[in-house]
């Protein structure tokens, strides 16, 4: 019984030796920003006032909305995964999974309804 407890032991500290983390150890505040545009057959063009919701994880209820050019920033949100829910009237709304470590820059495209 010893050596088979002895040796799960061994295996299990092994295998997650070389495991690397996922996140840096940099706490956060993050930054997250980027564009909302609308694509159809004429083109790439943004949407202004659409709206952006962390609906869970960390963040969530932090809300941000995108101006005349399609830009939105979330200028302080602590690291971790979150779902952003990312609509627009008269288009077809998407919620990402967001894995936030450090700044992110991140585009988003809506489809007409």
């Amino acid at each position: 019984m010893r050596v088979s407890v002895l040796l799960l032991a061994i295996l299990a500290t092994t295998s997650c030796a070389g495991l690397t983390p996922v996140a840096p150890a940099a706490p956060g505040p993050f930054r997250f920003s980027g564009t909302i545009s609308r694509v159809d057959g004429g083109g790439v063009s943004p949407i202004a006032s659409a709206s952006l919701t962390v609906v869970d994880g960390v963040n969530k209820d932090a809300r941000a909305s995108s101006d005349g050019a399609g830009r939105y920033v979330f200028p302080s949100l602590d690291k971790g995964r979150f779902t952003v829910s990312i609509a627009a009237p008269g288009y077809a709304g998407i919620t990402p999974v967001i894995d936030l470590y450090e700044d992110v820059n991140a585009d988003f495209a809506l489809k007409p309804q």
